[in-house]
């Protein structure tokens, strides 16, 4: 596949995660994001560090000298700064004041904060980032599933539509390495050093434990310049790009807290659990746990595997870049990173997170994860898409229905989403806006993600599947309850009392086949309603579309034949 199909395929990564990343308005308190937000809305609005006014939106917040700020670190709070601003001047006034009123639900204000600020940085990081990945193997397609399933399958897609740290503080650590690693260092200068240095010291201020992960990147590029005979200049410039950001925290720190090395978690509420937490080991870290170790990486309560188990192919990976030899040094260093952030993790004495989708402490190692990754996808491809399409199914559903589930839940998979997926407690999303209710308002979604894709593929090879992606989702957006056609009634009778403990056959009379009674009630016994049985007929019915194609592909040997008789396969019952 050539440049054409390269540059289509990061244009698809970039406008699906925008798409993705901008569908859903959130609604309601959210402590984390609001407290962060509160110091912009001070920043701009009053000019102060303090955040007395919006004290009352959220329950994390330092208290000093008669004031209180947030206890997060201030990088995403200045960075939304000016763009607060810009919107100030171009939201109607209504909304503004709106905005200013204590204990307003300002949800217009922080969507648009959030997807413009956040998402849209972290849709460009997705698309750079399936280019960087091209430095180390060609083939299109495994790092295509490899970058969709980044962001669309893993922690990173949840928190990219919030204001929490954790996606912009991986922007910064990821990019910092793509400067550092992949082939000879192309003409090392003091620009590039400075780049690498402000990127990393941008990570900190983002998120204060980035700081391991940053280290060990500047340790990387050192160790690569250390045969340079500028080597020293060099470093300079690298500790120079660093000091800026880190100078702004400690001036932020000295004014609010009195002190440049002080930050907001040495004044937290005091008797809250969050501040005994804090009070343990350095700022709430103690030495490593390995079985909460075991638990962020695959228990059924925080595990990253679980909700992102295309992650899986990074293990196979680091063998392959270990063997490969060629590129061991950026594998060593990414597998690093991803260490030691798993082993503060592990440490931390709130190291679940609170609420939140999977272990979100380790949002900033992903991007090192990916790359980890990389050898494992394009061996086994088939096998990277399938996992890359399940991560995405679970993550989206997750997203879709906002669960970021507490410290309490056992199995937020099965006690939480599972949940929340049969009852249809789909979050505000635009597809509301037409009229679609629970699950049908992501078929907007749907629609134009398969419309992006078939132009990526293009658009005559990709007519068939295209046809039978659209006639679906609208025939989705229209499914409704009230009412029963004739057989469809008689198979989910039957369905209905084999669900209920009734043999087929001996008590209840039928002269039909066993496989769709059996399969009704099965999905009876999900949710006893007609949606799923009718969500099932749709499936074998975009099924049966596609193996028409396939059927054609195989018979003449045409390449136009899988499009023409796919399209006519779902077109033709329309008819009936």
């Amino acid at each position: 596949m050539g440049s054409r199909s390269e540059r289509r395929a990061a244009l698809l990564i970039f406008c699906l995660s925008a798409l993705a990343y901008g569908y859903f308005v959130y609604r309601g308190p959210h402590h984390n994001p609001d407290s962060r937000l509160a110091l912009t809305y001070s920043l701009v609005e009053r000019g102060s560090l303090a955040v007395d006014p919006y004290a009352g939106t959220t329950l994390d917040l330092a208290y000093h000298r008669g004031h209180y700020y947030t206890d997060k670190a201030p990088g995403v709070s200045f960075w939304l700064a000016p763009l607060y601003a810009g919107l100030r001047l171009v939201l109607p006034p209504a909304l503004i004041d709106l905005a200013h009123e204590p204990g307003q639900d300002r949800f217009i204000v922080r969507y648009l904060l959030t997807w413009l600020g956040i998402g849209l940085p972290a849709a460009l990081f997705n698309a750079a980032l399936f280019r960087w990945l091209g430095r180390f193997r060609a083939a299109v397609a495994p790092r295509l599933a490899l970058s969709l399933a980044f962001a669309l399958g893993s922690p990173m897609y949840p928190f990219a539509v919030s204001a929490f740290g954790h996606v912009p503080a991986a922007i910064c650590l990821g990019a910092a390495f793509m400067l550092v690693a992949g082939g000879p260092l192309p003409a090392p200068s003091w620009r590039r050093c400075l780049a690498v240095g402000c990127l990393l010291g941008t990570a900190v201020a983002m998120e204060y434990p980035s700081a391991v992960g940053g280290a060990i990147v500047a340790a990387g590029l050192l160790w690569r310049l250390r045969a340079h005979r500028h080597v020293w200049s060099l470093g300079a410039s690298l500790a120079a790009g660093a000091a800026v950001p880190l100078a702004a925290v400690g001036l932020y720190h000295w004014a609010a807290f009195g002190s440049p090395f002080t930050p907001g978690y040495a004044y937290l509420l005091p008797g809250t659990e969050y501040a005994r937490a804090q009070a343990t080991g350095l700022l709430g870290v103690a030495w490593p746990d390995p079985r909460v170790a075991l638990e962020l990486l695959a228990g059924p309560r925080r595990g990253l595997l679980p909700v992102a188990p295309w992650l899986l192919l990074a293990i196979p990976g680091a063998v392959l870049w270990w063997r490969a030899r060629r590129h061991r040094a950026a594998a060593v260093g990414a597998a690093a990173v991803f260490g030691a952030s798993l082993a503060i993790n592990s440490g931390y004495a709130l190291w679940h997170g609170g609420a939140s989708w999977g272990p979100r402490h380790l949002v900033p190692s992903l991007p090192f994860l990916a790359f980890l990754a990389l050898p494992g996808a394009a061996r086994w491809p088939r096998l990277a898409w399938l996992l890359a399409m399940v991560s995405a199914a679970i993550t989206t559903a997750g997203v879709a229905t906002r669960t970021l589930p507490g410290p309490d839940v056992a199995s937020p998979l099965a006690d939480a989403l599972w949940p929340a997926v049969l009852g249809g407690a789909v979050t505000n999303n635009w597809g509301q806006l037409l009229g679609l209710a629970g699950w049908r308002g992501l078929v907007p979604l749907g629609l134009l993600a398969a419309l992006l894709t078939a132009w990526a593929a293009g658009l005559p090879r990709s007519a068939g599947w295209l046809a039978v992606a659209v006639w679906t989702l609208l025939a989705i957006a229209r499914l409704d309850r009230s009412y029963l056609d004739y057989s469809e009634g008689y198979y989910l009778y039957l369905g209905a009392r084999l669900a209920a403990g009734a043999r087929l056959y001996a008590d209840v009379a039928s002269t039909q086949p066993p496989l769709l009674p059996v399969l009704n009630s099965l999905l009876w016994r999900l949710q006893p309603d007609v949606w799923l049985p009718r969500l099932a007929a749709l499936a074998g019915y975009a099924l049966a579309a596609l193996l028409a194609g396939r059927l054609a592909a195989r018979i003449t040997g045409d390449r136009r034949a899988p499009t023409v008789a796919t399209t006519l396969a779902t077109l033709l019952p329309l008819g009936a």
